[in-house]
């Protein structure tokens, strides 16, 4: 009877033994797995937030890449002008003198020189200076340009008749006063010393005086003596 007892109560601790370890068993399992769990669970989260980690990383991790300098331009070359080049020519200075000689622009003798003093105008019965030289000459008498030059004017008068102005070098210009016509030259047209220009006409201011040409010439716009341009004057 002991001894059943006996074997009972060893089945009774061998029982227990055995529960105990299975249920020690079953809890090792169970925190395994949660381990493991927990472990994938962590390396989810770490794959997860990398490219959050990578995106909000300093500027200063960045690495410095310089763009790559630009060679400095050459310095442009001028070939040398060659010793057998031929240089243009200058072209000549022209003579800035004004004529000398001018010819007596129609034939006949001095009748009223050149004055500054005021001499006594029958036509306009008062005393005046005179401007240029009328040279005698009978109606229609050639006139020619005193020098070469260009037509710069050619008008009608009211009180000088028909005008006929060339222009010279050197500034001067000569100015031919009552002449018969205008049709014989334009304005900008040039003329050659000797060319005739017109004939001998008349001039309201000095129509009282016999048949003649007022003949003038403006040096720099200031009316100078012809007697100091023109030669072999004939004297009245």
């Amino acid at each position: 009877m002991k001894s059943v007892k006996r074997t009972m109560v060893i089945l009774a601790l061998l029982a227990v033994f055995a529960v105990s370890f299975a249920m020690g068993h079953i809890t090792a399992v169970r925190n395994g797995a949660l381990r493991n769990s927990m472990a994938v669970d962590a390396a989810e989260r770490a794959v997860a937030i990398a490219p959050l980690l990578r995106a909000s990383s300093p500027v200063s991790d960045v690495p410095d890449i310089k763009a790559p300098s630009s060679p400095e331009p050459e310095t442009l070359k001028t070939a040398a002008p060659a010793d057998d080049v031929e240089k243009e020519e200058e072209p000549e200075e022209e003579d800035d003198d004004p004529p000398f000689p001018l010819e007596q622009p129609v034939s006949g003798a001095v009748c009223a020189p050149y004055s500054l003093q005021a001499v006594y105008s029958e036509t306009m019965q008062d005393w005046r200076s005179h401007s240029g030289m009328d040279i005698a000459a009978p109606l229609a008498a050639a006139v020619v340009a005193a020098a070469d030059g260009t037509v710069a004017k050619a008008y009608e008068d009211k009180l000088w008749g028909n005008v006929i102005e060339l222009k010279h070098k050197g500034g001067l210009r000569s100015v031919y006063k009552g002449v018969s016509t205008l049709d014989m030259v334009s304005v900008g047209e040039e003329v050659k010393k000797g060319t005739v220009i017109s004939g001998v006409g008349s001039s309201p201011i000095e129509s009282k005086a016999a048949s003649h040409l007022h003949f003038e010439t403006w040096q720099d716009d200031v009316c100078v003596n012809p007697e100091s341009y023109v030669v072999n004057i004939v004297e009245p």
